[in-house]
């Protein structure tokens, strides 16, 4: 998992909390969900297509702070799930880059 540092550069509006990012040579279907540890409840779910070279962005998918685990899959391709302890402020962010081999999890943080 990657820290990105953007001190001095956005504003907290700038930052999507959830960000997926097309790393394959083609379009791909992409499932998302997010669950709450506390309860097993899932608080947000997605599919869609997303462009080569193109990303999709979610604002707000995890609305309170807390402990939630991220799914992200690729249809017939990989699948990641990660741990993501959501603060209470707007500075952070998740960045999931889709590539053939892994789904892989970054946090941003301004």
């Amino acid at each position: 998992m990657a820290v990105l540092s953007t001190a001095g550069c956005l504003s907290l509006s700038d930052i999507e909390d959830l960000r997926l990012f097309n790393g394959f040579e083609r379009d791909v279907t992409v499932t998302t969900s997010v669950i709450r540890a506390s309860d097993g409840e899932e608080v947000f779910s997605d599919t869609t297509t997303i462009a080569q070279d193109e990303s999709r962005s979610y604002q707000n998918p995890v609305r309170e702070e807390g402990l939630f685990e991220i799914r992200v899959a690729v249809e017939n391709g990989p699948e990641n799930t990660y741990e993501w302890d959501a603060p209470a402020d707007e500075a952070h962010g998740l960045t999931v880059h889709l590539s053939p081999d892994e789904v892989s999890f970054g946090r941003v943080v301004v």
